[in-house]
């Protein structure tokens, strides 16, 4: 079973939020594992997907991450990671719709998150 856990932008604190989501109010809350209950901002929300990139620590990949295949293929694309419908989905990074592929259908090894929809990216990340 895989593990089902979200993160969230902590506007007071200027930083990530990891741990359960919790609506109240139609305020979404990260819960972490302390039971402590941050208010986050709601388009930063996005679940952990399962699979980790190919990076020296592995970082979790979350929806609204911006990734990178590694090796660059035939189009130096980044892509963000959505969901849709029933699975976690990748679309060319700043075009609308076009949904390319099923993120399952990638390995961790060919994958690498150089930023998020929120902090953008860091173009020194990008090979």
């Amino acid at each position: 079973m895989r593990e089902i856990k979200f993160r969230g932008w902590d506007y007071t604190h200027s930083m990530w939020r990891y741990g359960c989501l919790n609506v109240v109010d139609n305020k979404p809350y990260i819960v972490e594992e302390d039971y402590k209950s941050y208010l986050v901002n709601p388009a930063s929300v996005g679940q952990y997907t399962g699979m980790y990139d190919s990076s020296t620590t592995h970082k979790y990949i979350y929806e609204g991450d911006i990734i990178q295949e590694t090796p660059t293929h035939l189009y130096d694309l980044l892509w963000i990671v959505e969901f849709d419908n029933v699975s976690f989905k990748l679309r060319p990074f700043g075009k609308d719709g076009g949904y390319q592929h099923l993120l399952e259908e990638y390995e961790w090894k060919d994958l690498r998150v150089v930023g998020n929809m929120i902090e953008g990216f860091r173009t020194e990340e990008i090979v």
